[in-house]
């Protein structure tokens, strides 16, 4: 036996199914949008890491062209001016890598909000599909009632024929 009466609540499932699969695609595009933050933080930490044991290397040698030249107080000044350019320069670095973790908390938080939507739209899809499974053995239950009063019906008929 089939169900042939439509499903009440078939529009308001098919919604909630459209509904989970944009949150499932929206994870997903969380998900991706987390592992870039993650490589952009990676980068921003290793061109720091670099810089700063290049700028080390850098004031070394600085400093030892300033002690092998006759001393002036122009070029100490220079000397002292190039060293805070330098570091600067790692304090803007140090800034991306602060800014790049920013990024990956805000990816984090939104992926994490996604993954709730997420779990919100299947719950909201699977309490319809609850609901679907119980309407449908009712309905079918509801049919072989119908049928059994049918046949019940059919066989007294034909007995009061068959006596009449």
């Amino acid at each position: 036996m089939s169900v042939a009466v439509r499903y009440v609540l078939e529009d308001l499932f098919r919604i909630r199914k459209v509904r989970e699969d944009r949150a499932e695609r929206e994870v997903v595009l969380k998900r991706r949008k987390v592992e870039v933050a993650q490589r952009e933080l990676l980068r921003c930490r290793e061109e720091l890491a670099a810089y700063q044991k290049w700028r080390a290397e850098e004031e070394d040698r600085l400093f030892q062209k300033l002690r092998e030249t006759l001393v002036h107080v122009g070029a100490i000044e220079a000397f002292h001016q190039d060293i805070v350019l330098l570091r600067e320069r790692e304090r803007e670095k140090m800034q991306k890598v602060e800014e790049a973790k920013k990024r990956l908390d805000e990816a984090n938080r939104a992926l994490d909000d996604a993954k709730d939507a997420y779990r919100k739209a299947v719950q909201g899809s699977q309490k319809i599909e609850e609901h679907r499974r119980i309407w449908v053995r009712e309905a079918r239950r509801e049919e072989e009632l119908q049928a059994d009063k049918e046949l019940e019906e059919f066989a007294s008929e034909r007995l009061r024929q068959h006596e009449g």
